[in-house]
């Protein structure tokens, strides 16, 4: 990513981007497993841990929203 994106956007992006695989294979389980290996290539080196915390908070938001699990 040249551009530096929040915490929030990259979490939002990743949940969404998640979501749709899920919504789209009817065979995925539709709970929150929080993120795969490969979503951390999203999140830039330089954040703390804290921050991917942060992304993952807004990861599981997005992708709850998406798949209507409360």
């Amino acid at each position: 990513m040249n551009e530096t994106k929040t915490p929030q956007e990259i979490g939002t992006f990743i949940g969404q981007a998640i979501a749709r695989d899920v919504l789209a294979n009817s065979e995925l389980a539709r709970a929150w497993d929080g993120l795969e290996p490969q979503d951390f290539d999203q999140i830039p080196e330089w954040f703390t841990l804290a921050l991917v915390q942060e992304v993952e908070e807004y990861a599981e938001k997005a992708y709850l929203a998406m798949v209507g699990e409360k």
